[in-house]
């Protein structure tokens, strides 16, 4: 089903592609300079991008607490189905109900986020998810993963409905593009850092741990989650207090539009 699904997408995105005019050809030396002309564009283009990106508070900020947060869910989201088998002593094939779960609490987020303001749902979100992690890395049981995956989903999904808004606010409509220029890859990039380092600590350094502290057994998938779950509170803590106030943002973003 999701084969079919993909294909008539790539099916859509082609006809909608493919029923754009473009002008006519210039022979090779046209395109040449056009070609040639599109690039410094782009360039100029990226560069404005960056210095207004730069110049605005509220999305370096939004960009720093996306980058470290990312670092910590990334692992969780590349080991999990591990720390299911392992930790949570389950057939890999129910690994798909904890997804499920996941999706059902995130139902929730849309409104909460409403009520709380985007500001203060983004660094609540942070703090009660990162403990939350803590706790699920803690779990040993099925039923007990399957609970904190469905309680997770409601603050996670706060935190990447807030961040739309901030970022949209403090963006004027004209550098949207070139914002999202940025954001976007360096988000991605350590997305996937974070899988690559978490599958080499498992896999390496920390794959013969075994241990315990007051009662508590570590191994290696459960002290990287519980590792990543510290570092989201530590960023929820980082946006409550750098996060700026509405008329910060405001200022700032007429600040950084002066630059460019």
């Amino acid at each position: 089903m999701g084969l079919v699904i993909q294909r008539d997408v790539y099916a859509v995105s082609f006809v909608a592609i493919r029923s754009i005019e473009v002008g006519p050809d210039a022979g090779p030396a046209g395109q040449a300079v056009g070609a040639a002309g599109a690039a410094a564009g782009l360039r100029r283009e990226f560069i404005a991008g960056l210095r207004f990106f730069t110049g605005n508070r509220l999305l370096v900020t939004l960009l720093t607490i996306a980058v470290v947060a990312q670092c910590g869910t990334g692992a969780v989201n590349a080991l999990d189905v591990f720390f299911v088998t392992r930790n949570l002593h389950a057939s890999a094939h129910l690994y798909g109900f904890l997804g499920m779960t996941f999706g059902i609490g995130a139902i929730a987020a849309g409104r909460v986020v409403q009520w709380l303001g985007a500001r203060r749902a983004l660094w609540l979100g942070l703090l009660v998810a990162g403990a939350l992690v803590v706790g699920y890395a803690r779990q040993t049981g099925f039923m007990g993963g399957v609970l904190l995956a469905f309680v997770i989903a409601i603050p996670m999904t706060m935190v990447n409905t807030a961040m739309t808004p901030l970022m949209l606010a403090s963006t004027p409509r004209e550098y949207l593009g070139r914002m999202l220029a940025v954001f976007n890859p360096v988000n991605q990039l350590a997305s996937m850092l974070s899988v690559v380092v978490a599958g080499w600590l498992a896999s390496t350094v920390l794959r013969n741990l075994a241990g315990s502290l007051g009662g508590l057994r570590f191994g290696p998938i459960d002290t990287i989650f519980t590792v990543s779950g510290l570092l989201i509170v530590i960023t929820g803590g980082y946006a409550l207090i750098a996060l700026p106030t509405q008329a910060a943002e405001a200022a700032s973003t007429e600040a950084a539009a002066g630059v460019t």
